[in-house]
């Protein structure tokens, strides 16, 4: 078990030298994973709560500032560490997440997924394409590995402990690779929001058996890869199925209540890879093609699923690549995830903060 978390300290305050460079982006912050422009990992943001009970975090979308802490929302939640950890579980909450990978382990994916099943199955009352998907063999196979993998321990004897992981991880291999598959080759969006749930749940679990298999390189391997595949395919689904020819239409009235210029400008820079963002809106304006009013004034369930869709997806890409960089750290110290949980659990509860804990690179500690 871990002592301490190698190279970082655990603090209360931040210096406002590493606020000042989020500020001007020179850090920016990634899900639970703070960076500089050199890919230092500069701090840790991790969840000190019960992971499950994050599922259920409340947040009205409207009201909470989005993914990325860029300068706009910055200056909105002010330079306040207290505020940075409720930006950061409001960019978790909405990707449906957690800020730290070790917290994502085998008993959060097994709710993750009931909840998943809970979704989709309201959706499949107008889907028929959804229903078909929650009957596939592929789910029952990855449920049944889950289930095995939920109450596995360091108590658990290490051959019997090595041989459910190995078995898992072969079991979740295949059924990720499935997902890749549909995924790459969907092109309606109500698929690709169950494809994408069922990808990410696959990919979490089979990069964590490498992980506790003491593979953590193999495992940062594995995790890089799915997440870029990941990311380029949202990217296309989101572009093509969502956007369209047509962008300027997210500026309606009926979208006002659902989705701010803000929203609509950090969509467009994650789908075309672009940080334009506020600029967005001066080429809105200045289409070709007028924006026409809209006669209703609500959205209906298709716009809604789209503004659901988008808004999750953006987010998750946030916590995806934190991900991607806590198992770096973990590759570099060698460490399985569950030994880092261990650890995190044994923090005393006084030292969070808005039921986060945050663990300063040690060189800005001083």
């Amino acid at each position: 078990m871990l002592s301490e978390l190698a190279g970082f300290n655990l603090t209360r305050t931040i210096p406002d030298s590493v606020l000042l460079d989020v500020l001007t982006g020179a850090n920016k912050i990634y899900g639970g994973v703070v960076r500089n422009n050199s890919g230092q990992i500069v701090a840790h943001l991790v969840n000190s709560a019960n992971p499950i009970s994050l599922l259920n975090f409340p947040f009205a979308p409207s009201n909470l500032a989005l993914a990325g802490a860029n300068t706009y929302q910055l200056h909105r939640i002010g330079q306040n560490i207290d505020e940075l950890m409720v930006l950061a579980k409001g960019t978790m909450a909405m990707s449906g997440l957690t800020l730290g990978v070790c917290t994502a382990g085998f008993l959060f994916l097994n709710h993750k997924l009931g909840k998943v099943d809970q979704k989709l199955g309201e959706i499949s009352k107008d889907v028929k394409a959804i229903k078909s998907f929650l009957e596939q063999q592929e789910r029952a196979r990855l449920v049944t590995a889950l289930k095995s993998l939920r109450g596995l321990d360091q108590g658990t004897a290490t051959t019997a402990r090595e041989q459910i992981l190995i078995n898992s991880k072969q079991t979740l291999g295949e059924i990720h690779e499935k997902y890749r598959d549909q995924l790459e080759r969907c092109t309606v969006i109500e698929e690709a929001f169950a494809l994408e749930e069922y990808y990410t749940v696959t990919a979490l679990g089979h990069a964590l058996c490498f992980g506790e298999l003491d593979m953590s390189h193999q495992a940062r391997n594995d995790l890089r890869e799915a997440y870029d595949f990941w990311a380029k395919t949202v990217k296309r689904i989101l572009r093509e199925q969502i956007i369209k020819d047509d962008p300027e239409r997210f500026l309606r009235a009926k979208y006002v209540s659902t989705a701010k210029a803000i929203d609509l400008t950090t969509w467009m820079d994650f789908i075309n890879d672009t940080n334009k963002e506020l600029n967005w809106i001066d080429e809105f304006r200045a289409a070709p093609t007028p924006l026409l009013p809209s006669l209703s004034k609500t959205l209906d369930d298709r716009e809604q699923l789209e503004v659901d869709l988008m808004r999750k997806l953006v987010a998750r890409d946030n916590v995806y690549e934190g991900y991607v960089s806590q198992y770096d750290y973990y590759a570099t110290i060698e460490a399985r995830p569950s030994a880092v949980q261990q650890y995190i659990e044994s923090v005393p509860a006084e030292n969070s903060v808005n039921e986060c804990l945050m663990f300063l690179n040690s060189d800005l500690s001083k």
